[in-house]
């Protein structure tokens, strides 16, 4: 007999673990857990653990952009220390 179990986060059925010989397989139903498809727990609690990390991550803004600074500006000094004219 397979034994499975649905995987829910809230109301959101995010797919389903089935037991295996080497513990529980993902199933995804969401394309948000997609990368859990074929995804090995060993336990049916801690694929809901990580498919509600894996959803609370999908779900936040993304992070603001690194602040761009302008490079440097380099000048060629001449070897008695005055600047390159150039």
């Amino acid at each position: 007999m397979v034994r499975s179990r649905p995987v829910s986060v809230g109301e959101r059925h995010l797919g389903s673990v089935v037991a295996g010989a080497e513990g529980w397989n993902f199933i995804a139903a969401d394309p948000v857990v997609a990368d859990l498809h074929g995804q090995r727990f060993p336990s049916p609690e801690e694929a809901v653990r990580i498919a509600a990390l894996v959803l609370g991550r999908a779900s936040r803004p993304p992070a603001a952009p690194p602040v761009l600074r302008r490079p440097p500006v380099l000048r060629l000094v001449r070897r008695n220390g005055e600047p390159d004219p150039a």
